[in-house]
């Protein structure tokens, strides 16, 4: 089935206290990349309502990238934005979510869901960016494009 295209290319969710190490530099260089990102820091603004900018952004976004965490398994706020991507991804029945494993288990990923550990899932530690990228850009359909020679491009 193919997708049609959306506002965003990802939503990313992520726990705050993972941003300054991963999130925000990841977010970055997709964006530096020419994707459409709906990310906090960048799409909230003062007043906004998160749960109504939260739930428009996940309707609006391709995929929901997924940085799960100890972090992200601790915060409220996290598990409902998975759950609204599962609800997505079951009511469009479009592959949506795309879980990167930051610094985690396939047993503590098991213990917050069952489903999210039988998906297929990237797994990193903090400075692993580029290897999210790459599997991004085959995803994205630009998979006979160079990573490295995007990055360059990309610098100068």
């Amino acid at each position: 089935m193919q997708q049609i295209k959306k506002e965003y290319d990802f939503f990313i969710s992520h726990a705050s206290e993972d941003k300054e190490i991963f999130v925000r530099p990841l977010a970055e260089e997709l964006i530096k990349l020419g994707f459409n990102v709906w990310y906090d820091e960048l799409t909230l603004k003062i007043g906004d309502s998160l749960f109504e900018e939260i739930s428009d952004g996940i309707k609006k976004s391709n995929y929901g990238l997924v940085i799960v965490s100890e972090n992200f398994l601790k915060k409220e706020w996290t598990k409902k934005e998975l759950n609204g991507l599962i609800s997505k991804e079951i009511f469009t029945k479009e592959k949506t979510i795309l879980p990167v494993w930051l610094n985690i288990s396939y047993n503590e990923i098991y213990s917050l869901s069952p489903i999210l550990a039988d998906k297929l899932s990237i797994q990193v530690t903090n400075n692993e960016i580029d290897k999210v990228i790459e599997k991004i850009l085959k995803l994205s359909e630009i998979d006979l494009v160079d990573y490295e020679n995007i990055k360059k491009k990309s610098n100068s």
